[in-house]
C-alpha cells in the first residue's frame, strides 16, 4: 500500500470512472509517495478524497517553474513544495528521491507540452492509497 498519483489525459469531458471498462484514458505521468507534489495538487483542489481533479495547463506550468526553481537552489524546497505526511505517503525528507520526483515532474510535464495533449483533451490527477 501506499500514495499512488496519476496524471492522464482524456477526450475533452467528464473523467470516467475505474469500473468502466471503456475508459480510455492515456498516462502521462506516475509517482509513488511522492507526497509533496501531491500536496500541490490537494491544495489547489482544497479536497483531499482520492478523485479525479481537472488539471489546466496553467497548474502545471506553476508546478514545473517551482520544481526548476527547487532543482536550481535546494534551499527553496521546504518554502516552495513542502513534503507533506500522511498515512502510507512515504518519507518527508528532502532527499535524493525527493529531488528524483522533481525531474521526473518536470520531464513529464515538458512531454506533455511538447505534444500539445492540451488540444482536444483534458488533463486530470488523482491519487489512491
Amino acid at each position: 500500500m501506499g500514495l499512488d498519483m496519476h496524471l492522464v489525459t482524456v477526450s475533452e469531458g467528464e473523467f470516467p470512472r475505474y469500473e468502466n471498462s471503456g475508459c480510455n484514458y492515456i498516462e502521462e505521468a506516475y509517482w509513488r509517495k511522492a507526497n509533496a507534489i501531491h500536496k500541490y495538487f490537494v491544495d489547489l483542489a482544497g479536497v483531499d478524497n482520492c478523485e479525479p481533479f481537472l488539471v489546466t495547463k496553467e497548474i502545471l506550468e506553476n508546478l514545473q517553474d517551482i520544481c526548476q526553481k527547487i532543482l536550481a537552489d535546494r534551499q527553496l524546497a521546504e518554502d516552495l513544495l513542502p513534503s507533506q505526511s500522511g498515512f502510507f505517503f512515504g518519507n518527508t525528507s528532502y532527499d535524493d528521491y525527493y529531488y528524483d520526483q522533481l525531474e521526473y515532474t518536470v520531464e513529464r510535464i515538458e512531454n506533455l507540452f511538447g505534444n500539445k495533449v492540451f488540444e482536444g483533451n483534458d488533463v486530470y490527477y488523482w491519487a489512491s492509497w
